[in-house]
């Protein structure tokens, strides 16, 4: 799972999501509340690359219920964050560095 994190002049700071599995897919082209469909027990690994080419400003992606930050990536880094999905619920992850950029991750049952 792919999550760019980058800068548009008619949507602004966005996360932008690209599957690279089979799974459900949620594609977002300047969407607010992007969601990402895991079931319970899954390893999730997301691949946070941060292309805000326009403004090169400082990203970062961050899921409190799982424990799970990215460092400040700076224009054209990226990290890749891991953790096990092992509670069932909808959660938010979103951006300290731009609150507008946000989503959400559903983790649902087999």
């Amino acid at each position: 799972l792919y999550i760019l994190a980058t800068h548009t002049t008619t949507d602004g700071y966005i996360f932008q999501e690209q599957s690279t599995r089979q799974g459900k897919k949620s594609l977002s082209t300047g969407a607010v509340d992007v969601s990402i469909h895991v079931i319970k027990g899954e390893l999730v690994s997301i691949h946070v690359i941060n292309e805000d080419k326009e403004t090169q400003s400082q990203q970062d992606l961050n899921i409190d219920e799982f424990n799970v930050h990215t460092k400040k990536l700076n224009y054209f880094q990226a990290q890749t964050i891991n953790f096990i999905a092992d509670k069932i619920g909808t959660f938010k992850y979103y951006s300290t560095i731009h609150p507008e950029m946000k989503g959400t991750i559903v983790v649902e049952a087999n």
